[in-house]
């Protein structure tokens, strides 16, 4: 399964970034949940995939739908993260990342931070109408456009 889902991920962010939002395996490890925007281009995205990687089983892709690219979403992020560095938001932001289904960006900060209006203000400005949740989070250093909050509640849907 992880190397259908490296492969599904290779493509996704290269040729297919603007429908690719996400992967999960499932709870049971059986599939690997491949999030997009647009199913026809998702098959062709698992199509290239196969193609880049001769041999590998994409049968055991599940796609689902999702609000958001990486396309949309990760330039955005990349705005939170310099936003953050330069200090330039009212609240402390530790990090930033899709959620796990493609609904949109959460975003760690303190326990202030996540019911700053000033925060949200700021953040919604840069964010463009894409959907932004915040949760506490402790500092780390440095920003990953790439990555993806785990799960809400712990289980993909």
């Amino acid at each position: 399964m992880q190397n259908l889902e490296s492969a599904l991920g290779e493509q996704g962010r290269a040729d297919f970034k603007d429908t690719f939002g996400a992967l999960q395996l499932d709870p049971s490890g059986r599939h690997v949940i491949l999030f997009a925007t647009d199913e026809g281009r998702a098959r062709t995205l698992v199509e290239s995939a196969a193609n880049a990687h001769p041999g590998l089983q994409t049968s055991y892709t599940v796609i689902r739908k999702c609000q958001y690219s990486r396309g949309t979403v990760d330039p955005v992020i990349e705005l939170i993260g310099e936003a953050a560095e330069s200090n330039r938001l009212p609240a402390p932001v530790h990090s930033a990342a899709m959620l796990p289904d493609g609904s949109g960006i959460k975003v760690g900060t303190t326990k202030a931070g996540t019911t700053s209006k000033d925060l949200k203000d700021a953040i919604a400005k840069l964010a463009g109408g894409i959907s932004v949740s915040y949760e506490e989070s402790q500092p780390i250093s440095g920003f990953d456009a790439t990555a993806t909050m785990g799960p809400p509640g712990g289980v993909p849907r």
